[in-house]
């Protein structure tokens, strides 16, 4: 259908013709989406679960840049079965592509994607909470300015 590659992450054979599969997209012209975390975070608040190396060594072997992107408010907008909840505000930051050298240390790629990430979604925390401290001055049914003549 969206031409999802489908990965069993118990299992290291699957893994490997997932990540196989991605490798022929990627070198046919294809854009592709791994999640560095492996799977969906149960409890996003404790932060970012460990990164596995599979993008990034997709990534290396195809030549390819890594595009970070952090995803903010996700763990409250998505419920099990992955049903979104309505008026839950959700952002995407994408970061600058990150080339990866032959002789770059994938390990330590990998810890600057994270870095990178951690810090976004923490100004994003940041921005939210500042949001919600303006939202609480606003008194129901007064538009400020707008609208007065």
């Amino acid at each position: 259908l969206a031409g999802d590659i489908p990965v069993d992450t118990r299992d290291e054979k699957s893994r490997k013709r997932s990540l196989d599969a991605c490798a022929r997209a990627v070198n046919n012209g294809s854009s592709i989406v791994i999640y560095a975390e492996g799977t969906r975070n149960p409890r996003p608040s404790d932060g970012l679960l460990p990164f596995k190396t599979g993008a990034f060594r997709t990534a290396k072997a195809c030549g390819v840049p890594v595009l970070p992107v952090a995803l903010h408010n996700t763990g409250n907008a998505m419920v099990r079965l992955m049903r979104i909840r309505a008026g839950v505000r959700m952002t995407c930051v994408i970061g600058e592509p990150i080339m990866i050298a032959d002789d770059d240390d994938l390990t330590a790629v990998s810890a600057k994607t994270r870095a990178w990430i951690e810090t976004t979604l923490a100004e994003l925390d940041r921005e939210r909470v500042d949001d919600d401290e303006r939202a609480k001055l606003c008194v129901p049914g007064d538009y400020g300015s707008a609208g007065k003549a």
